[in-house]
């Protein structure tokens, strides 16, 4: 992996977290947790955002990369 590509994983890395902080803050300051609906909504797209993550990274060895 590239130094650039390496640069781009920590950076959507850093925004999901956010974005999963948010959900959480929202949740909180409502007097509740996260729901099973939305945590569930949270690791599908984790689970998507993996997927094409290791996708790119394979493309990137095949490539020599």
């Amino acid at each position: 992996m590239g130094t650039l590509a390496a640069i781009d994983l920590v950076l959507a890395l850093i925004t999901r977290a956010q974005q999963i902080s948010v959900l959480v803050a929202q949740a909180q300051s409502e007097g509740r947790d996260l729901s099973a609906e939305e945590w569930s909504e949270v690791i599908k797209a984790d689970d998507q955002a993996r997927t094409a993550l290791t996708d790119a990274i394979a493309k990137a060895k095949s490539e020599g990369r």
